[in-house]
């Protein structure tokens, strides 16, 4: 009596992560169809580029240190009017020294929004020391209407990245643009 083959289906199921629904799946009959299934996945993923750190620095208009007085050590900020990024979390500045020191500081924001430009401008009218990415406070250091305060101490470096499509398909042109991009904005971040 002649028996049929045997053919073995393989199921590959993707499920979200975050909530355990299947998202879809797919049949394969042999293990090519496998991994070529994974490796269209994995060219629907994202990739990034790193451009650099981008370093936070405290600073403030001379006019609030000279009425205020220059802070000497990272806790006599706290008796300083701050200004702060973020809108919402943590009240704390985490503080670094060239030496390896660290340091944290609670405060007590009189103003927090995530507008740097905000930030910036009320930091040049004198209403608080604020800690920003240098980068974005470049211009202001450079014309004088910041200083730096205790430039000793950086906050928490971040890292800055350039996130796209998976480089597999790409058009010429497009990643022309992101090689672009990429090093334009190497020029305003620490490397």
């Amino acid at each position: 009596m002649a028996t049929e083959p045997q053919v073995a289906v393989l199921k590959v199921v993707s499920v979200n992560p975050a909530t355990g629904e299947v998202l879809h799946e797919l049949q394969c009959t042999c293990d090519s169809e496998v991994n070529a299934a994974v490796a269209r996945a994995r060219a629907a993923q994202l990739a990034w580029v790193t451009i650099g750190v981008s370093r936070r620095i405290l600073v403030a208009s001379p006019t609030l240190l000279a009425k205020e007085g220059e802070p000497t050590t990272p806790a006599d900020l706290g008796k300083l009017p701050i200004l702060h990024q973020e809108q919402q979390g943590s009240n704390t500045w985490f503080l670094t020294a060239e030496n390896g020191d660290t340091s944290s500081v609670v405060i007590e924001p009189r103003l927090a929004t995530d507008s740097f430009d905000l930030l910036i401008a009320a930091a040049c009218q004198g209403a608080g020391i604020v800690l920003l990415p240098a980068a974005q406070c470049g211009d202001a250091l450079a014309s004088g209407a910041l200083v730096r305060v205790l430039p000793q101490w950086s906050g928490t470096d971040g890292i800055v990245h350039l996130v796209f499509a998976s480089r597999r398909g790409m058009l010429p042109s497009v990643r022309a643009v992101i090689d672009f991009a990429a090093e334009a904005l190497k020029s305003s971040v620490a490397p």
